[in-house]
């Protein structure tokens, strides 16, 4: 399997390079880039991830942590999340916490064990896990949670806005004629 220094011979450059075509290609001039991409191309060279992250201390890896899989919220949510993270060249781990803090860390632990660059986080209830999240954050992961937060959270979040929706839904079947207006719901 051919390596940075195998790309930087059959191109001619230095290793350094060979590196910044792939990580600053704006860098280089381009008939040095078009060498490096062409040396890539026929070695078949891809770069080892896991080796960058372990200098870097993180992945191109962000988490996404949800309450529960199967809700139509958390499903769409996983989708978008997962289409913004592809475009921006990241890949996405998800978990479940079935709402439960015991299996939020868990799931925390092993998000923190792969060095997941960003964590975007619905988090559980019962005993919070603010503190393992603060570690986490102090390793240099980003925090972001949603949908619902821990109180005194220092991390940004993002919530909807639970009673206008309920309004501007009602008030849009009201103004159609619709007197007899019924909910259903899992959760209280």
């Amino acid at each position: 399997m051919a390596n940075i220094l195998d790309v930087a011979k059959r191109a001619g450059v230095a290793p350094t390079t060979a590196k910044r075509a792939i990580h600053e290609p704006h860098l280089l001039a381009p008939e040095t880039l078009a060498r490096v991409r062409k040396a890539i191309e026929e070695l078949g060279y891809e770069p080892d991830q896991l080796a960058g992250s372990l200098r870097r201390g993180r992945t191109q890896t962000l988490g996404l942590m949800v309450g529960n899989i199967i809700e139509p919220f958390f499903a769409a949510l996983i989708r978008s999340v997962a289409r913004q993270a592809r475009a921006r060249g990241y890949a996405l781990m998800v978990a479940d916490s079935e709402y439960d803090s015991a299996i939020e860390l868990q799931h925390l632990r092993m998000f923190r064990g792969q060095r997941v660059s960003g964590l975007i986080i619905r988090s559980a209830f019962g005993s919070p896990n603010l503190d393992y999240l603060v570690q986490m954050h102090k390793r240099g992961t980003y925090i972001l949670e949603i949908d619902h937060f821990y109180p005194n959270s220092p991390f940004s979040y993002v919530m909807l806005d639970g009673r206008q929706c309920v309004f501007t839904g009602v008030k849009y079947l009201y103004d159609l004629g619709h007197r007899r207006i019924a909910t259903l719901g899992d959760y209280h």
